[in-house]
């Protein structure tokens, strides 16, 4: 008398080992590249915050007399994570240095008052070093001031 034997389909535990090695190691890789990815989702923030704030700026200086533009030189003003305006003791990120130039200190071709440079300093919480350094050139037009942005770039 034969004796039947159910043949059940299942895998055995050397696929089973096998799979879960191909699953770890990639799951491995997959992990290897977050810090990667939270990296440059921290860089395009502050990117997009820092020129939020140059904006701000920019458009608060359109809005200064022309003959009041010195008032904004040597001041610090504070931004939080948002890219939006904080007082001192704030929840601050984000510092910006600006200085009002103009004559010899700006450029010769500016020596004659029909606009003023003004330099944007932007540095992170505890950090000596700016991390973002922009001009905006102040064109004098007679009844208004019209800022235009004459480049910038990241510090290394």
């Amino acid at each position: 008398m034969k004796i039947k034997r159910k043949h059940n389909r299942a895998f055995s535990l050397v696929e089973m080992a096998i799979a879960m090695g191909i699953v770890g190691f990639a799951m491995v890789a997959l992990l290897g590249l977050l810090p990667a990815g939270l990296r440059v989702a921290r860089d395009t923030m502050d990117l997009t915050v820092r020129s939020q704030i140059v904006q701000l700026i920019s458009n608060d200086l359109q809005l200064t007399d022309y003959d009041k533009l010195g008032d904004w030189s040597e001041q610090e003003l504070y931004f939080n994570l948002q890219g939006l305006p904080e007082s001192d003791g704030g929840r601050q990120i984000f510092t910006v240095k600006l200085a009002v130039l103009n004559g010899d200190k700006a450029n010769a071709a500016i020596a004659d008052e029909t606009a003023k440079l003004v330099q944007v300093q932007i540095f992170k919480a505890r950090q000596e070093l700016p991390i973002y350094e922009t001009a905006l050139l102040i064109a004098n037009t007679g009844d208004r001031v019209q800022p235009t942005h004459t480049g910038g770039g990241q510090v290394n």
